[in-house]
């Protein structure tokens, strides 16, 4: 511990010290021995420490608060599976950022339900706002229940709530209802819904809408659904990569590496995935690095 007396307490000290004196000197006539004595006895020595700190006043957490630090960890819960798509290998990084955007969209859910508890005194102001038809409230009642914030974890319950704000328009809720009927979460899997409801998304600019066409398409997943198409594939990617999507752009990046729906150009695939890594997307960069290898 450095010195008391170069610390901002031993400044404290001395300013209230001389701050008594001044009253002292108005007050009552102590002789110069009597404030010396006074001094010695208040100012503790050079290297000392003082006992008995005052223990800072520490309150019970409010609701809100307790919301607060939810969405906080929520965030960073988001923010890992984040990483965790941008690393995940091709076969694998469909659903790892279906998941990831999900993760991201329970976040915002958590910030807001937090923000709303500050302000309203409502245990539910979003189920208020959802029963009464607000399309904005049913998606995030839905991503409530699809992520367990606030309630038991219920995929049934965040499909309807998702297709009540689906029907309305929202196109948040499109882009995950796609997901629930592709993947068979909360309904059963059926790949033709899941794309159509994509497909609306993607047509109003969701950005991950079009990220999972471009997947889609490249996979050709499903008899019904979508079969291999590279040409489509591409321009879905291009349209997410347009809007900044690191997803989009790196796998606009191999098809032009690979040559799918495209004339192979490496030059291009590796122009792609610099700009992905000067964006701070560590998958562009590690595709970049490789491309530079060969």
């Amino acid at each position: 511990m450095s010195l008391l007396k170069n610390s901002v307490i031993y400044k404290l000290v001395i300013f209230i010290v001389s701050v008594f004196f001044s009253i002292l000197a108005t007050a009552s006539p102590l002789s110069d021995a009597e404030i010396l004595a006074f001094a010695s006895a208040t100012i503790p020595a050079e290297g000392s420490t003082i006992s008995n700190p005052v223990k800072p006043v520490t309150y019970p957490k409010t609701d809100a608060d307790i919301a607060q630090d939810r969405a906080d960890i929520a965030r960073a819960e988001a923010d890992i599976a984040q990483a965790q798509a941008n690393t995940a290998n091709e076969d694998e990084i469909h659903l790892a950022q279906y998941q990831a955007d999900l993760a991201q969209d329970q976040a915002s859910l958590a910030q807001e339900l937090a923000t709303s508890m500050k302000f309203k005194n409502i245990s539910n102001p979003l189920e208020v706002l959802a029963e009464q038809g607000d399309a904005k409230a049913q998606y995030l009642v839905g991503a409530k229940y699809f992520g367990g914030f606030g309630s038991v974890k219920d995929s049934k319950k965040a499909f309807e709530w998702w297709q009540k704000s689906a029907s309305q328009g929202n196109i948040d809720a499109q882009s995950d209802l796609g997901g629930m009927y592709f993947h068979g979460d909360g309904t059963t899997k059926n790949y033709k819904r899941g794309i159509e409801w994509w497909e609306k998304a993607a047509n109003q600019g969701n950005v991950k809408a079009q990220h999972n066409l471009g997947v889609t398409y490249h996979k050709g997943y499903g008899t019904y659904g979508a079969g291999k198409d590279y040409k489509k594939a591409l321009e879905w990617y291009q349209k997410a990569a347009n809007q900044g999507n690191f997803d989009g752009q790196n796998n606009l990046g191999r098809m032009y590496f690979k040559g799918y729906g495209v004339r192979q150009n490496k030059a291009k695939a590796k122009e792609i995935f610099g700009k992905t890594c000067d964006g701070g997307n560590q998958a562009g960069c590690d595709n970049y690095r490789l491309l530079n290898q060969e």
